[in-house]
This record gives structure tokens, C-alpha cells and sequence, in this order.
């Protein structure tokens, strides 16, 4: 009985650790690892110019991080042997609030300009608002995408579209019998509040509340074929 229990462990420690390895890849990589949902695009960057936003891989976990702080960047890099991994994007110093978030459970992060989404997860599932972490000026004309691991529950933000693009093809090759989704906080529906108007958004058709104004707009495609707050 008691070996039994010992492999069962070894087996159960085994399959966490495979789990986790999905998400210990970047660049070309990342796009080789099965499971991944794309969640379209979380907020526009600046292709030049701004603040560097910097990407970090914990080799342990795998798991990733972002941040546009050096010290913070430095001090996981020396202290606690992260791998720094280059400049991910650009941001914004000013314009709509990108919101930073972390689960203490898990120890991931996670970053999002929907303040639905921020007050969900901070309210009801535990996570630490963690403050602003960058903003998203309205020059702002590169699309930041969003992707998530199936496997882990990691987001994954990336500039690269067709490393976006090879995320999602290989999301259709379920490992598991599929079963029907159960609604996340990754995926809101309701109002977005404190929008500023004119900037991008995501997805088309959202509606949100101007931060000055109190109006309501909805987010639509301009004439340049880009998505913004418009009434």
C-alpha cells in the first residue's frame, strides 16, 4: 500500500511539472507548445518611444513576468536568478491605466485595462491589486496580444503576430476530452469604467463609461481600421 502511495506522489509531481513546462518557452518556442487559448488584443503599444516594458521567465515555474521598473527587473535577475528575457513592448507614461495584479497562490501576474476584470479578480478570487503598472496613449498603434495557457492559467503578452497566430492553431489540438467553458474573468461582458475616450480598446463592441465625462462609448473601428472608444 505504501509503494503504491509513493508512485502515485512520484506520478502526480511528475504531471505538475509538464503542466509548468508548457509555459517555460519564448519567441518561436512558445508557439510549439500545445494548449493555448488566444484571448485577442489586450491594449495597444507604442512601436518606439515610451517606456520599455521588460519580460522575465522564473526557470523554476516557467512562468513569466513583465515590468518597466529596472530595479525590480535587476533584483530578480540577481537575487532570485530569473532569466531576463529582453524589452517584450513599449508603453505609454501617459493615458489609460494598464492595471497590474498578483495571485499569491499560484504567483502569477497578471496585467489588465479593464477595470471589470481588475475588481473581479482582486474582490472574489483573491488577487492584489498591485497598482498601475504602464498607460496606453492614444499614438499608441502596435497591438499587444493575449494569450492563455489551458494547461496553467498563464497569460502570455506578446507583439509578435504570427507567434500569436501559431499559439492559436495549436490551441485546437486538445490532449483532453474538451468539456464547455466556464466563464472567466479573462472574458468580461459588462461596462468597461474610466475609458478615455478616443484611445484603443478591446474587443469590438464593448461599451465603457468616459473617466471625465460619465458618457458611454463603444468600441469600434476607425477609418484607419483600428479599434477606439467611440460614442
Amino acid at each position: 500500500m505504501q509503494m503504491r502511495k509513493t508512485i502515485s506522489a512520484l506520478v502526480s509531481a511528475l504531471t505538475l511539472i509538464v503542466a509548468f513546462g508548457l509555459a517555460s518557452v519564448t519567441g518561436v518556442s512558445t508557439a510549439n507548445a500545445a494548449g493555448w487559448k488566444q484571448e485577442g488584443v489586450a491594449w495597444m503599444a507604442p512601436s518606439s518611444g515610451g517606456m520599455e516594458v521588460y519580460r522575465l521567465k522564473d526557470p523554476r515555474t516557467g512562468l513569466h513576468h513583465y515590468t518597466v521598473d529596472t530595479n525590480e527587473r535587476d533584483g530578480l535577475v540577481k537575487n532570485h536568478h530569473w532569466q531576463y528575457e529582453g524589452v517584450a513592448f513599449h508603453a505609454d507614461t501617459e493615458g489609460q491605466e494598464v492595471y497590474r495584479l498578483y495571485n499569491p497562490v499560484n504567483k502569477r501576474h497578471n496585467y489588465t485595462l479593464d477595470t471589470n476584470e481588475r475588481d473581479t479578480l482582486a474582490n472574489k478570487y483573491g488577487w492584489r491589486y498591485e497598482g498601475v503598472a504602464w498607460y496606453v496613449g492614444q499614438s499608441a498603434d502596435l497591438p499587444v496580444y493575449r494569450a492563455r495557457n489551458l494547461s496553467n492559467g498563464e497569460h502570455l503578452w506578446t507583439i509578435d503576430a504570427n507567434e500569436y497566430a501559431a499559439l492559436g492553431k495549436e490551441s485546437t489540438k486538445p490532449t483532453t476530452t474538451p468539456s464547455k467553458p466556464k466563464p472567466t474573468p479573462s472574458q468580461p461582458s459588462s461596462t468597461q469604467k474610466g475609458i478615455t475616450p478616443g484611445a484603443f480598446c478591446s474587443p469590438e463592441g464593448a461599451k465603457g463609461i468616459g473617466k471625465k465625462n460619465g458618457k458611454t462609448y463603444t468600441c469600434k473601428y476607425d477609418a484607419n481600421g483600428k479599434l477606439r472608444w467611440r460614442q
